[in-house]
């Protein structure tokens, strides 16, 4: 390190650190959100099954046993619950990733930047028909 360049050094590890921070924080407010909208779908779907459950004929709820509707709800909506979570967590995060990447990319190989373009066209492209293909599949699935 040249004597000359120690308070470049100093400034740029400082923004360093700043980065970070905001990386922590972002990251603190990203699980905290994912979690709200997580638990809040949750709940929803808890009461929409309790008021189900309850509009059951006497019969209907001879025939289940309360323990194991109790298990299979609490068990399936926490599956949800988790599932959501991580959904949220993952598309809060890939916009700022997404533009990040693509700022880096076109910095460092300017001239190649409609490749860049392109393959996120093509990628967009492909999940569209993916998706198309898999509504009628999981449709015939349930039945």
């Amino acid at each position: 390190v040249i004597q000359n360049n120690q308070d470049k050094i100093y400034n740029v590890g400082i923004l360093l650190l700043i980065i970070a921070l905001m990386g922590l924080i972002a990251g603190a407010v990203n699980t905290i959100l994912a979690a709200k909208i997580a638990q809040g779908v949750s709940a929803d779907i808890r009461e929409k099954t309790f008021r189900k459950i309850q509009s059951f004929s006497y019969s209907n709820v001879e025939a289940f046993n309360a323990g194991n509707l109790v298990v299979r709800m609490t068990n399936d909506i926490n599956q949800i619950q988790n599932l959501v979570m991580m959904l949220f967590q993952v598309l809060f995060r890939l916009p700022i990733l997404f533009i990040g990447a693509f700022i880096m990319a076109v910095q460092t190989l300017p001239d190649l930047w409609w490749v860049i373009v392109l393959m996120v066209i093509l990628i967009g492209l492909i999940m569209a028909l993916v998706m198309s293909q898999m509504g009628p599949r999981f449709g015939k699935f349930q039945k």
